[in-house]
């Protein structure tokens, strides 16, 4: 999954839940999404779904129904026309390659150096901020221990109600204590992540909490799908679980993990402006691991002296920069 995301980020583009379930359900994914790179006479900012229908429609699959219809009319040309037929694809090919190769030195070449000519669009309108509430004074967390455990119970609570309510596959999820008690068979289950690791036969191992106890998911090797999306569960996270119990009882063999994620019913509220803001979070400046050369690039972008000319075009829509979670690292938590 990660190798296919990165694959559309070297181009800017960003994929969408379902256009990356689509690729990752095709036999050879990988290969899959870069036949869709070279498909794109430009690349969208956001790849959807149906992007990859359209093109799969009239691009990809047009080769093989060539190849079909040369072999099943094969008898019928003759050598002078076959050769003819040769040379038409052999030029068509060269001229696809030409192609191919011009895009991919435009991506490769983005400029770093100052745009000139760039004129961002955001700058023509006079900023809206409104402080709704503020609690500068007064905020009653002392950082205390159970501060923190309230923290990741609220947003437990939180994120198992947008699970249950998205998913059917956890539809009726139980807590762990009540896998024991009453030997269920099919589980569904939503929990945190405390531990994730892989067993030396090549199994992960995902280790769920919830309020009541923890116990441990197993995604077999040999469940290719599945563990491409157990590899990219992280510690923390919250995820629900469908699978079956092992004779023991104490493993759940997984057959579904799922996220919460934003609903395809979710009523999208934009601003009449065409404007944007931009949500950097946990920049962390100051520790050993800040992203120095990441941030640069990002600053460098902002400001338009980074990326082609659909990407300066976002840049200069940007009106705000929101920074939620650590910007700053102090004195005695550097890592």
């Amino acid at each position: 999954m990660k190798n296919i995301v990165d694959l559309f980020s070297k181009h800017g583009t960003l994929v969408q839940k379902d256009a990356l379930d689509y690729i990752l359900s095709k036999e050879k994914p990988e290969d899959f999404a870069t036949e869709l790179l070279k498909s794109f006479k430009e690349i969208p900012l956001v790849l959807t779904l149906e992007d990859i229908k359209k093109i799969e429609t009239s691009t990809i699959e047009e080769p093989e129904i060539q190849k079909q219809s040369d072999t099943n009319g094969m008898e019928e040309i003759n050598p002078q026309q076959d050769e003819l037929t040769t040379q038409l694809v052999v030029d068509e090919t060269k001229k696809f390659e030409e192609n191919q190769l011009e895009a991919t030195l435009h991506f490769r070449n983005i400029g770093i150096g100052s745009i000139k000519s760039w004129k961002p669009l955001a700058k023509e309108y006079e900023p809206e901020i409104r402080i709704i509430k503020d609690v500068t004074g007064n905020s009653t967390c002392e950082g205390e221990t159970k501060d923190f455990a309230h923290l990741f119970q609220s947003r437990y609570n939180s994120l198992k109600k947008i699970i249950k309510k998205q998913r059917r596959e956890v539809l009726n999820a139980i807590s762990v204590d009540r896998i024991a008690k009453n030997s269920i068979r099919d589980i569904q289950l939503i929990g945190i992540v405390k531990d994730v690791r892989t067993t030396v036969n090549g199994h992960r191992l995902i280790e769920l909490e919830d309020e009541t106890g923890n116990i441990i998911v197993l995604i077999p090797k040999d469940d290719h799908r599945l563990l491409q999306i157990a590899n990219e569960v992280v510690f923390d996270e919250i995820i629900g679980v469908k699978g079956v119990l092992s004779r023991n009882g104490d493993i759940i063999i997984a057959q579904e993990i799922v996220f919460p994620d934003v609903s395809i019913q979710h009523e999208k509220h934009k601003a009449d402006l065409p404007l944007y803001a931009a949500f950097p979070a946990d920049i962390h400046i100051g520790s050993r691991m800040f992203l120095e050369e990441e941030w640069n690039r990002f600053i460098k972008w902002i400001n338009g002296e980074l990326g082609n000319n659909r990407q300066r075009e976002v840049a200069g829509k940007v009106k705000y920069l929101v920074i939620p979670g650590d910007t700053v690292d102090g004195i005695g938590i550097y890592p």
